[in-house]
């Protein structure tokens, strides 16, 4: 019990260091396909939303809040056709976004905040450190040894990063690498502020259990640390055109 329950956890951020890139990014492809067989079984249908003109679109943005920084694998962005407000980063780049959180949204804005906290996730390497906990510790010891999928161990890591919580220090280098990102595309701070605002006005509850608000919830401190990036002097930009952002908001349509 005190392997499983503390010295694991306590050794995933240790560890997450010693996997290299490459493996990072396998256990990111076999944690994906366990998510679309997740959801595949819940909804019929496709489960990515993969119209050309929305998925350009949101590489683009992507791409524009990217400016300055390194990643050591591609980021790759999908959307996901289910209600759900939701989006999360998994390892080795990848970053899902449901429709729901779309369908939330009022500005594209809105969105290029989420992103881009997401990215801070990647960035700090937080969902490889989040799958080593999933894994437990024969996957963690198998990840870090050379096995690329951890095997078997790995097959609850795809539900459980969906909802993964991570501590308020995490949360907070993510909201600032958001705050730099999001300066740096010229897109104003406030945008942050403002999502997390939505969703508690939406949402109600803090502790509602499903999706972001549950898996990165919002407070007013943080919306208040978000407006401060904002510089009164300077003039920000619309992160993507009208038209590109509609073409995200259809992203899904058959």
């Amino acid at each position: 019990a005190l392997m499983i329950f503390v010295i694991v956890p306590a050794l995933a951020g240790q560890l997450a260091v010693f996997i290299p890139p490459e493996r990072e990014a396998k256990v990111g492809s076999a944690v994906l396909r366990q998510i679309e067989r997740l959801f595949s079984e819940q909804e019929a249908g496709d489960w990515r939303c993969t119209s050309p003109k929305g998925q350009m679109a949101l590489e683009q943005m992507v791409q524009a809040l990217q400016q300055g920084q390194e990643f050591p694998y591609p980021i790759q962005v999908g959307v996901v056709d289910h209600e759900m407000v939701n989006a999360f980063a998994l390892p080795g780049g990848h970053i899902i976004v449901m429709r729901g959180l779309i369908e939330m949204a009022e500005a594209p804005e809105h969105l290029a905040a989420v992103l881009a906290h997401e990215l801070g996730h990647v960035a700090q390497r937080d969902p490889i450190v989040q799958a080593l906990r999933a894994a437990g510790t024969a996957g963690l010891l198998s990840l870090v040894l050379g096995d690329a999928t951890g095997g078997t161990v790995l097959a609850l890591a795809g539900e459980t990063l969906i909802t993964a919580k991570n501590s308020r220090a995490v949360e907070a280098r993510a909201d600032d690498f958001a705050l730099a990102q999001l300066a740096q595309a010229g897109v104003s701070p406030e945008a942050l502020a403002e999502f997390f605002e939505l969703l508690l006005e939406e949402m109600g509850d803090p502790a509602y259990d499903m999706g972001w608000i549950s898996s990165h919830p919002p407070s007013a401190e943080r919306a208040a640390h978000a407006r401060e990036a904002v510089q009164t002097a300077r003039s920000y930009n619309k992160s993507i055109s009208s038209q590109e952002w509609q073409a995200i908001q259809q992203i899904c349509a058959k």
